[in-house]
């Protein structure tokens, strides 16, 4: 059996690297707090009328692209939406904040 590993390049002084994410826009409502999932919640203005502001954005390594798009327009190509370009703070950060002042209440 042969094995095959790609190599990523170590980022050199002053390369700029990539992110790429899978955004999934569940057709019902998103809990901000899942206890699992709330990590990857974001909440901005969508990149297409109709669709919500809430989210669940996941990280794609560039080597792993690819094989994400593959995966879902093979599994589920109605969902599919294409791609589209960002700005590289597009990954963003959950709301922290926001989650431990939600869920404080929870946890008394």
């Amino acid at each position: 059996m042969a094995h095959a590993r790609r190599r990523r390049p170590v980022p050199q002084p002053g390369h700029r690297s990539s992110f790429h994410s899978l955004e999934l826009y569940p057709a019902g409502p998103v809990d901000r707090d899942d206890p699992v999932l709330w990590t990857l919640v974001r909440e901005e203005e969508p990149f297409r009328p109709g669709l919500p502001r809430l989210r669940h954005r996941l990280r794609v390594e560039a080597a792993d692209v690819p094989m994400a798009v593959a995966a879902v327009r093979h599994y589920a190509p109605h969902l599919w939406l294409g791609e589209s370009w960002r700005e590289r703070s597009h990954i963003g950060r959950p709301d922290r904040a926001g989650h431990r002042e939600r869920t404080r209440a929870l946890r008394r």
